[in-house]
């Protein structure tokens, strides 16, 4: 129970209603609600009818996001995801026996799920992998941790203050599976055929791009290989950001006040969801740019607010003639969509000219680099308020979760 389990202030007569509530929800979620609870309590026993009136909606409203997602809010145990995932790969396979492959998709549909990928889109590719069981237990594995946290999203659990970028529960859950795949990663081996010699793979990962200093730095190359071929060209640079409309952030934080707030306007859209906006908005920018001769080539940087909800920075080389155009064409696309409602001329589109006497190109974005990574160079993370290398953390972890790239290249 709320009261006994963590210690909360409470109106007495709040118990049963309080208990019918979160005796659904697993326990990692309950600290953060809890924590939410009495805040908006007052945080004492000393209560006034609105502070409890307030407490009170807000349990409800979880209770309401928890049954219209019914089940599927609550992150199952592993060896539950394994047994579906055996049940249904052979639910495929006998469906595909006597009615071919396109009686097996139902079954995608009825758990939300895309259709397989297969080179060349072949459909024996594709029943191979929906008659396979690994692949099931991915694809559940992947949807029941977004159901999750879209869950906690939604219910005020991600943002600065409770658990910036990504839920706890979701991080545990992440990491467990990291220290997982790594422990076994340690009991392997590779073998050099030709001279015998031996290395464990944990040995092989961490001088790869999988060790995030080693992928800091090569970043970090690129961008200054960028920046040198535009020196060599007489090119200019300048660094963009695009935020999406209001209606795609779970929160809105106040300066002043330094808090989050739930936003009203928030449609209940998923970080992949916006991400998808963004990317189709640069889409429209680009195909604008080659249709007017202008070419554009840098590096892009999506990185989370402190609700999970992604924007992007971008640093652009191209023909100092085309700055202004180029600044044009993006700010109509970026404002496109509610372009009118309060503060999005200040915050959904910016732009900063880069003035080479006073700062490297690369050293605009160094530091989205870093914060994305690993947080080598930074003290604090000043979206979440925390130590920049436990946001770096947080911030992989969602990028992973969401399946977001976090850096490409563009042009070049």
């Amino acid at each position: 129970m709320l009261m006994q389990t963590i210690k909360a202030p409470h109106h007495p007569h709040d118990a049963a209603f309080i208990d019918s509530v979160i005796n659904h929800f697993p326990t990692d979620l309950l600290k953060p609600i809890t924590k939410q609870y009495a805040s908006l309590y007052g945080g004492s026993d000393q209560y006034d009818s609105t502070a409890r009136r307030e407490a009170n909606l807000y349990l409800l409203g979880l209770d309401e996001v928890r049954k219209a997602g019914q089940s599927r809010v609550l992150l199952p145990e592993r060896d539950a995801i394994r047994l579906k995932a055996e049940r249904l790969a052979l639910e495929s396979a006998k469906r595909i026996q006597f009615g071919g492959y396109q009686a097996a998709l139902p079954l995608l549909v009825h758990h939300d799920l895309n259709e397989p990928t297969a080179k060349d889109n072949l459909e024996a590719g594709k029943v191979a992998r929906i008659t396979c069981e690994d692949w099931w237990r991915r694809q559940l594995t992947k949807r029941a941790e977004r159901d999750t946290e879209h869950f906690a999203i939604k219910s005020g659990l991600v943002r600065r203050g409770v658990s910036a970028y990504i839920s706890t529960a979701l991080l545990t859950h992440i990491e467990a599976k990291q220290k997982a795949s790594l422990d076994a990663l340690a009991n392997m081996e590779a073998v050099n055929t030709d001279t015998g010699e031996t290395m464990d793979l944990l040995t092989i990962l961490k001088g790869s791009m999988a060790n995030p200093e080693i992928r800091r730095i090569e970043l970090m190359v690129r961008c200054r290989g960028f920046e040198e071929y535009a020196e060599a060209q007489g090119h200019s640079a300048a660094f963009y950001t695009l935020t999406a409309p209001s209606k795609y952030h779970a929160t809105t934080w106040n300066t002043a006040a330094k808090k989050a707030h739930n936003n009203r306007k928030y449609s209940g859209v998923t970080p992949k969801d916006t991400q998808a906006y963004l990317v189709a908005v640069w889409a429209r920018i680009r195909s604008k740019l080659k249709r007017d001769g202008m070419n554009v080539y840098g590096f892009r940087v999506c990185e989370p607010h402190h609700d999970g909800t992604p924007h992007w920075h971008l640093l652009l080389f191209m023909q100092p003639a085309h700055q202004s155009a180029v600044s044009d064409i993006m700010r109509n696309y970026a404002l496109a969509e509610d372009g009118e409602e309060h503060g999005a001329a200040k915050h959904r589109f910016t732009v900063e000219l880069i003035d080479s006497s006073k700062g490297s190109a690369t050293g605009y974005i160094a530091k989205y680099i870093s914060k994305n990574i690993n947080g080598v160079g930074m003290s604090e993370d000043h979206e979440s308020g925390m130590d920049a290398s436990l946001g770096a953390e947080r911030v992989r972890a969602w990028a992973s979760l969401w399946g977001i790239r976090q850096f490409q290249q563009i042009g070049g």
